[in-house]
């Protein structure tokens, strides 16, 4: 960063998007101590009582904070961020009942949810995840909350074309594996990303939008 807090490159025109290929939507993870066991329920708590509920972050404007901060914004809440030092120990203090939820991906939690620990009240995605059919997504209760944590690779602009054209169909090949996404994907609640560099690129620009 310079000292004027900007970055030293453009974001957009000093890159050129090679491949998507993971998104994990958020889940939001919620302490039992807290009294609810649907998304209805947390808001409706929410708004009882403002400011009173506490969510966990991995720092300022990581993607913790900015799917909890969606959260409020659609669904209209006040709520209180306590920032960490990393999604792990904002974790842990939700196990522990030191704070009442956090919004992150669910992999590192599926242990602690199992074990009754963690309620998951809903993923952040569109659709129903098939590993877990019977958790609702957000969006069933705050339409059109999506927000997930999404992986793709990227080159200097001035790559040449057959370059970023052959790495995106090494990456498609190896995405659109069947077995590679039961053995790799599907365990981690991971869904592949639109895989052609147009679907690439519209679902970026969606995302910078949003």
């Amino acid at each position: 960063l310079h000292a004027k807090g900007k970055l030293n490159y453009d974001p957009v025109n000093d890159f050129v998007p090679l491949a998507g290929y993971a998104s994990i939507p958020m889940a939001l993870l919620m302490s039992p101590n807290v009294p609810v066991k649907s998304v209805r329920e947390l808001i409706a708590l929410g708004k009882e009582k403002p400011g009173t509920l506490s969510y966990g972050t991995a720092g300022l404007g990581t993607a913790p904070h900015m799917g909890a901060l969606l959260f409020e914004s659609m669904a209209g809440l006040k709520l209180t961020p306590i920032h960490y030092r990393g999604a792990s120990p904002a974790l842990n203090d939700v196990i522990a009942g030191h704070i009442n939820m956090i919004t992150m991906g669910p992999s590192i939690a599926l242990p602690t949810v199992k074990a009754g620990k963690l309620n998951m009240l809903g993923f952040g995605s569109l659709k129903r995840m098939l590993q877990f059919p019977d958790v609702p997504t957000i969006a069933e209760t705050v339409p059109n909350y999506d927000a997930s944590v999404s992986f793709g690779l990227f080159a200097p602009a001035n790559v040449p074309p057959d370059i970023v054209s052959k790495i995106n169909a090494d990456v498609r090949r190896v995405i659109d594996d069947p077995d590679f996404r039961a053995r790799f994907l599907e365990p981690q609640v991971v869904q592949p990303l639109p895989g052609s560099l147009d679907g690439f690129g519209a679902y970026l620009k969606a995302e910078a939008a949003k």
